[in-house]
């Protein structure tokens, strides 16, 4: 793995509407980013942080996971989960 100063986990988008129309996979495909890809990069990122005692995490998050919105659902559900400390 080449050197990573900072890794910076900002990534996913969303869809607006009634969580009762919505798709359950696309649902699913929203959360991935989110949740998993911050997940798996910040994972293996650790390894290489510690060998050398430097580097930096920066998980960009939202008010909206803590004063959420019905229609924003999934990009607030998704940032309160991004909350985690890394």
């Amino acid at each position: 793995m080449r050197r990573v100063d900072i890794l910076v986990n900002n990534a996913g988008f969303n869809e607006c509407g009634y969580f009762s129309e919505t798709n359950p996979g696309r649902e699913l495909q929203m959360i991935q980013p989110h949740v998993g890809a911050v997940a798996s990069l910040t994972q293996r990122l650790l390894p290489a942080r510690g060998k050398r005692a430097s580097g930096r995490i920066l998980n960009v998050g939202s008010t909206g996971s803590l004063v959420p919105s019905p229609f924003w659902r999934n990009a607030y559900r998704n940032r309160a989960a991004d909350r985690r400390p890394a």
